[in-house]
């Protein structure tokens, strides 16, 4: 809000009374409009007459006196930067003023709404410069083009975030002008500003949606709005394969838990074949056959497959050695048939990435429309995110669409407030292949970015937090599904973790592979 109190004298300087009177008006002023605010900042020169000496409202005040120097924006950055939300302004210093407030502002931390001024005029004034009139091209669409620039051409504004702008506009009765740029841009370090990020930053439009979220980077330039939406980022990624059925019989032990048992069999075969040695040596017993380590294998084969094999009784040793071998094969055969029995039931599947953690161990491609994908954790530190800032690969909708069927690509999808999803174009059938992950990779509020001066910032919050309260924003949403995407693809990819029920299914030839494979190898290898 701008207030100009002009004075229609000409003797003004030579009236103290005069200044008085303003001071008094003054002081109403800044009870009635700038009481609330955190301090204002008085702008004057030395020539200027001695209205604003009158002002006693006990209220934070900064004073800056322009003496016509470049120290002018320093002092008015440091008054911004202070908390002045109001300015008081007199002719001499209005012009200065206005000059320095986008630069000013565009380069302090603090961007405070609903900023005040009263300018002090003299009669005559040349401060504000003519506004010549915009007119709004005619035609069927919501708004019109800036740029690129489109001649008697309207735009049709539609989604979820920039219905926002089109019923702000019909509340303030505003006219919607349309920048389209084909990236998200950002601002870099040395001021160079590109995309729809740069675009509020470089005041070529007033606010920008796309899909924002509150990042660091891009705060230090611009405002944000009030959140209207939170979003998730996750994956989609291949569903695993069931396990060929001739790996059945190797399935019921882990690998660490065969190389045990193998470790144990040999052991056995190895005291065995010691045990039955000595024992012919002490029984002397020249008659029978020398005990070979093939017979060894046999007993220890025997025991581990629960079926009965001869256990000579003459000596204690032997008695222990046996007992504890028959038991050990016992456990060791129970608990092969047990699994065995599971896994011939119950179809088994290939390990598969289920999480953020198993996708950044698995150093898997994870792809997106936009490099915008990763600003959100471009400042983590953790493990899991500095791998996958090393894997992320940005990849345009064709490309994507394309290799959706491989399997050593997980594609980012969007994990929307009221329950939906946003993915990039693909068919059916690849996004039926795919599983989302159980968890998120980062999760982020949404927000429109603005210019830190954007004088409607206020009311567009309050309009975009009552939408919030009242639920319109969740039936927004859920129009934009149906326009945008499709229920199907929502559907599929909800329920793309779900097993579809009771997985037990009827034994069949096909389960016992395995046995006829260890069978035709073993009658090749004995012919």
């Amino acid at each position: 809000m701008t207030m100009v109190i002009t004075d229609t004298r000409e003797d003004v300087a030579a009236s103290p009374e005069y200044s008085a009177t303003v001071g008094f008006l003054l002081n109403h002023l800044i009870l009635r409009y700038l009481a609330h605010y955190f301090a204002i900042c008085l702008l004057k020169s030395r020539i200027d007459d001695h209205a604003l000496n009158y002002i006693s409202v006990e209220i934070p005040t900064i004073v800056i006196e322009y003496a016509g120097d470049d120290n002018f924006d320093k002092h008015l950055l440091n008054a911004v930067e202070s908390g002045c939300q109001a300015f008081i302004a007199t002719e001499k210093t209005a012009g200065p003023f206005f000059d320095s407030f986008l630069p000013v502002h565009d380069g302090a931390v603090q961007r405070s709404m609903e900023k005040r001024l009263i300018i002090l005029l003299q009669p005559n004034s040349s401060i504000f410069r003519d506004i010549s009139e915009t007119f709004i091209i005619e035609g069927q669409g919501n708004g019109r083009y800036i740029l690129p620039s489109k001649p008697n051409v309207s735009a049709q504004i539609d989604g979820t975030e920039l219905w926002l702008v089109v019923l702000f506009c019909e509340i303030v009765n505003c006219t919607t002008e349309i920048m389209m740029a084909s990236e998200w841009g950002t601002v870099f370090d040395n001021g160079t500003k590109v995309g729809l990020i740069g675009a509020p930053a470089e005041h070529l439009v007033d606010i920008t949606f796309a899909g924002l979220y509150t990042w660091y980077s891009s705060f230090q330039y611009l405002a944000f709005t009030a959140v209207h939406s939170r979003s998730g980022c996750t994956c989609i990624v291949a569903k695993p394969h069931i396990v060929a059925n001739w790996r059945t019989p190797f399935l019921s032990f882990s690998g660490p838990l065969w190389s045990a048992v193998a470790l144990a069999f040999l052991t056995g075969a190895v005291a065995v074949c010691v045990m039955e040695r000595s024992r012919q040596r002490i029984l002397n017993l020249t008659h029978a056959l020398k005990y070979t380590f093939s017979d060894a294998i046999l007993v220890m084969i025997g025991f581990f497959m629960e079926q009965s094999v001869p256990m000579p009784n003459e000596l204690v040793a032997s008695v222990l050695l046996f007992s504890t071998l028959m038991f050990a094969g016992f456990m060791i055969g129970s608990s092969y048939n047990g699994g065995l029995a599971s896994t011939m039931i119950v179809p088994q599947y290939e390990p598969c990435v289920n999480n953020v953690h198993e996708l950044a161990e698995a150093r898997m491609t994870w792809t997106g429309v936009s490099v915008s994908w990763i600003y959100s954790i471009l400042l983590a530190y953790q493990p899991d995110m500095l791998t996958l800032l090393k894997t992320f690969r940005e990849w345009d909708e064709e490309t994507i669409a394309r290799r959706a069927s491989d399997r050593d690509v997980a594609i980012i999808v969007e994990r929307m407030e009221y329950g939906h999803f946003a993915f990039p174009p693909m068919s059916i059938e690849s996004m039926k292949g795919r599983q989302m992950l159980t968890d998120d990779v980062y999760w982020e509020s949404v927000v429109g970015m603005c210019s830190k001066t954007w004088p409607a910032r206020a009311r567009f919050d309050r309009m975009v937090l009552d939408l919030k309260a009242f639920g319109i924003l969740a039936h927004w949403e859920f129009i934009g599904v149906i326009r945008f995407l499709s229920l199907e693809s929502q559907q599929v990819i909800r329920y793309s973790r779900d097993s579809g029920g009771d997985e037990c299914t009827p034994l069949r030839i096909s389960n016992i592979t395995g046995a006829l494979l260890i069978l035709a190898v073993g009658l090749a290898s004995s012919s």
